[in-house]
């Protein structure tokens, strides 16, 4: 479980493809153990093997299809919670429900206002007011209009993520709030 509070952005250096998903290097100054759960752009993805500066994550064909992965670059990182620590964001649990697409991009004095366009299938699990994780950040949507929800980024998320680097029409892995997810469900099976 992660909270959607970005700890450190790490690089895709390396990549090796297999027929059933790929190894991921990542430079990254996180110290990780083998075994440990790692937020990599909003997906939770085991540190496989340690090296001096980075760490290899493996991602199955189904996380590289519904993720950016797949694409060299730099990348939002938090590691997994412990029971001792509070939850800044919200609950994050790394499991994407795919990319949304950047639409719009205003700076604000700073503040920016960005807008994405998700996948309707997600619609019913999205809130005024409610969480939702784009790269693995924990935001509150302002608005909903269709298929296309706004977004207000503090100065210090913007400039201390991967956000910063993102232009106009960059797939954004998105995930929904779970407690969302969970009372859909119940709903649908009354």
């Amino acid at each position: 479980m992660f909270s959607g509070i970005v700890e450190q952005i790490g690089e895709i250096v390396d990549k090796r493809s297999y027929s059933s998903g790929a190894s991921i290097k990542i430079r990254s100054g996180l110290l990780l153990n083998e075994g440990d759960s790692v937020l990599v752009s909003g997906a939770c993805l085991t540190a496989a093997k340690i090296e001096k500066g980075y760490f290899w994550v493996d991602a199955s064909d189904e996380t590289l299809r519904l993720s950016n992965l797949k694409y060299a670059g730099h990348v939002n990182l938090e590691k997994a919670l412990s029971l001792n620590k509070g939850i800044n964001g919200h609950i994050v649990t790394g499991h994407l429900d795919g990319t949304a697409t950047l639409t719009k991009h205003k700076n604000m004095h700073g503040f920016h206002e960005i807008s994405v366009q998700f996948d309707k299938k997600i619609a019913r699990f999205l809130a005024v007011k409610g969480s939702v994780a784009l790269e693995g950040i924990s935001l509150t949507i302002n608005r909903i209009t269709g298929s296309t929800m706004t977004l207000m980024v503090i100065p210090y998320t913007f400039s201390h993520t991967t956000l910063e680097t993102k232009k106009i029409g960059a797939k954004l892995n998105i995930e929904a709030d779970i407690v969302a997810r969970y009372i859909s469900r119940m709903i649908s099976l009354q």
